[in-house]
């Protein structure tokens, strides 16, 4: 795929033909939803044998890391800054200022509160999706003894795929709080992707699911399953490894679940619905 996370799919071609041979002359086939000439020119440049312009199928399966089972759907996901401001004053005089970096606690505290209290777990064609808000990063401070004035917060929110935009927008925003917007506050949305709910009527992932013998729970995450349902794509998640250490430090794939995941691959692609 030539879009991926950390390093791009041209990345990867440059570095598979600067292997020794005979891996240098791997067949490579590039996948991708860029459909300019000069983005099809630049990938061939790079050494791929052919371009698959997305999309490209009647149904998909996302090798996404789900143990094996089939994990419906996907979250949405919304990355927010939240800007507090105070005043500068000298940290010996801290009364004579505001600081702006105390002032996160409090917004802490309210997520933290929230999801104590359970968050929101709907149930969607059987599958529950929990939610999540997460300071992600905060950025702030001016020096060792000066007051900090401004502190910008980074959030995280994933929202189940009953949720527009708009109401995840709408929601992130009242769980914040209308007083802390309302005191010397910025609100910006960088980023948005909208999630999609289970989609599993298709025969080829009916045939899926019936091959598993588990029933589908819910992907917590965001997985192109939208980008393919956006298109008109069934689509689903399935594949080795546990979720629950993606992105961690000691991420890793079982060989059972890489050799469970590929037979059911290869019976439903042998065998078919």
């Amino acid at each position: 795929d030539v879009e991926m996370p950390r390093v791009n799919g041209l990345e990867v071609i440059g570095h598979i033909r600067n292997l020794p041979p005979p891996l240098s002359a791997l067949p490579i086939l590039a996948v991708t939803a860029y459909q300019m000439h000069a983005n099809k020119q630049a990938i061939m440049a790079a050494g791929a044998d052919e371009i698959l312009s997305k999309p490209i199928a009647d149904a998909a399966i996302l090798g996404e890391p789900t143990n094996a089972r089939i994990e419906a759907g996907c979250q949405g996901t919304m990355r927010a800054q939240l800007t507090l401001s105070g005043a500068r004053a000298h940290t010996a005089r801290p009364w004579m200022g505001r600081n702006a970096i105390h002032r996160v606690a409090d917004v802490i505290a309210r997520f933290e509160a929230w999801d104590a209290a359970g968050g929101r777990r709907p149930t969607i064609d059987g599958c529950e999706y929990r939610e999540a808000v997460q300071v992600v990063k905060i950025e702030g401070g001016v020096a060792g003894n000066v007051v900090p004035d401004r502190v910008v917060l980074t959030i995280n929110h994933r929202f189940a795929p009953d949720r527009t935009p708009e109401q995840a927008i709408e929601f992130l925003r009242s769980l914040i709080g209308a007083e802390v917007l309302a005191d010397s506050a910025e609100f910006e949305v960088v980023d948005m992707s909208n999630g999609t709910p289970p989609s599993l009527t298709h025969p080829l992932l009916e045939g899926l699911q019936d091959r598993i013998g588990v029933p589908p729970i819910a992907k917590l995450g965001w997985t192109d399953v939208a980008f393919f349902t956006a298109n008109g794509i069934p689509a689903t998640n399935f594949g080795p490894g546990d979720p629950t250490v993606a992105h961690t430090r000691d991420e890793f794939v079982p060989r059972a679940d890489l050799e469970r995941a590929a037979s059911v691959l290869l019976d439903l692609v042998r065998v078919g619905v």
